[in-house]
């Protein structure tokens, strides 16, 4: 016999399987102590088997012993024979029990074995198979009483029937109230997967929502940029054309020296002009592939984002007189979506502009650094802004929330932010203050399967 999950009759269930397994369990601990205690008693009356009734005692013990053991071993040939087996080893012990109360008359304790044939039934069996149980018993006592005329008294009989019903009527609620949570659960695990594709399908909806109402609300702003971008350029071209203009209302047509003077003059301009109108075809590629970003990963380093980043505010934070400092402490280069760590770089030094202009911050200053730390790349962008409140700095990276006006802020820049550095990189933006002002840190693993991090104490200080 193999002995390898001896009370699970040898097999192994899935952790789904709980209760049959438990069922398992309990049938054959049951057999065993049965049996075991059948071994202890036939020895105990093995010296006494001159007494007729003993004798009899002692066979039937023999073989409710041995027909259990035929039960136990016919149970481990397959997990279908659990029912037919359970309702053998039942039949069997309410004989032996039955013929324990007519053989050893006057032993009045022997009728509360009863108990522990009815109470596992219900959880052998459920409800009906415990009911049909209890009914039996009380049948078979209440038949052995009638018949046979025994020592016991009818209040004890009618005391040990009322025990039982109490017993059957607890076990037989409980089982009902069971039965039911493990329906309610078993129904909430069918539609379970389908709840949860439900959700991951609207999460997604929402999110694209997002992103194009990002880009939609950005669209604005990176307009007025361009423009401004595209003024230095535009007016240093209508200042050329004018000088050449002007140039050639000079020109003296017989002087040849003057003549060569006026050609270099337009071949300077004219090539001064064709900077200033690659200048423009820059930035339009730039903001090109700002709104159309790339879909698959690049290997570059992330100060190459950042760098883009700022060719494109690089006019608007020389008017606002805006300080920049940046070290680039690492030329490694990593797996990521470019154009998106441009953008994140973009939303947060536009919120820094914004908190300057808000607070009429002196000499504001913005300091970026990029460095490797361990198994990330990092890029801490800080200000001089005064920080975020603390009643706002725990909910900043939330959808739709805001610390500016309605008219002025969105609430989904750093949102997005947080997806593009989180879902798309498996990286993490956090934020904290510090000397003054807020700093943020952009983490990006060195490779796509890193994704533990561990985050910084507020208090922590970082030399830029």
């Amino acid at each position: 016999m193999d002995f390898k999950n001896f009370f699970q009759s040898g097999f192994v269930f899935e952790a789904d399987e709980k209760e049959i397994k438990s069922k398992f369990i309990l049938l054959n601990s049951i057999m065993v102590i049965g049996m075991t205690l059948g071994v202890a008693m036939f020895i105990v009356h093995w010296w006494n088997l001159i007494s007729f009734s003993n004798k009899t005692y002692a066979i039937t013990l023999v073989i409710y012993n041995s027909l259990s053991t035929l039960v136990l071993l016919y149970m481990r040939r397959s997990r279908d024979n659990f029912i037919l087996c359970r309702n053998i080893f039942y039949g069997l012990s309410i004989a032996i029990i039955s013929s324990d109360v007519i053989l050893l008359d006057g032993e009045q304790a022997r009728i509360a074995w009863y108990t522990v044939i009815i109470i596992p039934a219900f959880f052998l069996g459920g409800q009906r198979f415990g009911v049909i149980v209890l009914s039996w018993s009380i049948f078979l006592i209440l038949l052995i009483y009638n018949t046979f005329n025994l020592s016991y008294m009818g209040s004890e009989v009618l005391y040990i029937i009322f025990f039982y019903l109490t017993i059957g009527v607890l076990i037989s609620f409980y089982e009902k109230n069971r039965s039911a949570l493990y329906e309610e659960i078993a129904n909430l695990n069918e539609n379970l997967e389908d709840r949860v594709a439900h959700l991951v399908a609207e999460e997604k909806a929402n999110n694209v929502l997002l992103l194009k109402q990002a880009r939609q609300a950005q669209m604005g702003e990176m307009i007025g940029v361009i423009a401004h971008q595209w003024k230095q350029p535009l007016g240093a071209i209508s200042a050329a054309t004018s000088s050449i203009t002007f140039s050639l209302s000079f020109l003296d047509k017989e002087d040849r020296k003057s003549i060569d003077e006026c050609e270099e003059f337009i071949a300077e301009r004219s090539e001064a002009i064709m900077l200033y109108v690659q200048s423009l075809t820059d930035t339009m590629d730039d903001f090109r592939n700002f709104f159309s970003p790339n879909k698959v990963k690049d290997k570059n380093c992330s100060s190459g984002a950042v760098d883009k980043a700022l060719t494109i505010l690089e006019n608007s934070l020389k008017v606002k007189n805006i300080r920049l400092e940046k070290v680039y402490e690492t030329e490694r280069k990593i797996e990521l979506f470019s154009n998106e760590i441009m953008q994140v770089v973009l939303n947060i030094i536009k919120n820094a502009q914004d908190n300057f202009l808000d607070k009429e911050i002196n000499d504001p200053r913005i300091s970026i650094k990029v460095y490797d730390d361990k198994q990330y790349q990092k890029i801490l962008i800080s200000d001089n802004g005064g920080g975020i409140p603390d009643e706002h700095i725990e909910s900043i990276f939330k959808s739709y929330y805001t610390t500016k006006s309605e008219s002025e802020g969105t609430g989904i820049g750093l949102y997005m932010s947080t997806m593009i550095v989180e879902d798309h990189h498996q990286g993490l933006l956090s934020v904290h203050n510090i000397n003054g002002g807020a700093c943020f840190i952009i983490e990006l693993p060195f490779y796509a399967s890193l994704a533990t991090h561990t985050p910084y104490e507020s208090n922590m200080s970082i030399n830029i």
